[in-house]
């Protein structure tokens, strides 16, 4: 309690020599620089009570990044991106399959980063007990594509 009266004694003080500092110049076309490099220093002044160490800039700040951990950081992005995205599309595969009268136990889906860094599916697995064949039709007209390699699996496989 004590460390703040003090504080808000020195921010009274630094305000009012301030003022007075600003009331005595004449006019002029500095006037307005000076008003600016004031109020420059009164928050300067309110702001360093708060700062552990004054204004010093700590040199790690300034220092090169390890690029290592950046790298690991980046990598540990794309994977989560990519498991999610495994994980939403198979939700959703699974249920419009369900949704087109397919018996459906599960779907599993490999995805991957492209070299543009976009996600792309490499493979799926569906497990039913349906025809192989119906089902990757239905997969590849939902999905619009025949690149991908599309794999039926009975349930009791799994």
């Amino acid at each position: 309690m004590e460390l703040i009266k003090e504080v808000v004694k020195a921010f009274c003080v630094i305000a009012i020599a301030l003022s007075i500092t600003e009331f005595l110049l004449p006019d002029f076309a500095l006037k307005r620089c000076i008003r600016f490099i004031v109020g420059l220093i009164f928050i300067v002044s309110v702001i360093n009570p708060f700062l552990s160490e004054g204004l010093s800039l700590n040199p790690n700040i300034l220092s090169k990044p390890d690029l290592n951990k950046l790298e690991k950081l980046e990598d540990n992005v794309n994977k989560a991106l990519i498991s999610d995205f495994e994980k939403n599309t198979e939700e959703s595969l699974k249920k419009i399959l369900t949704e087109n009268g397919y018996e459906i136990s599960s779907v599993d889906i490999k995805a991957k980063a492209d070299e543009y860094n976009n996600t792309v599916i490499e493979k799926i697995t569906v497990y039913s007990d349906e025809k192989a064949k119906l089902i990757k039709e239905a997969v590849s007209e939902f999905l619009e594509t025949e690149d991908i390699e599309i794999e039926v699996k009975k349930t009791t496989s799994q």
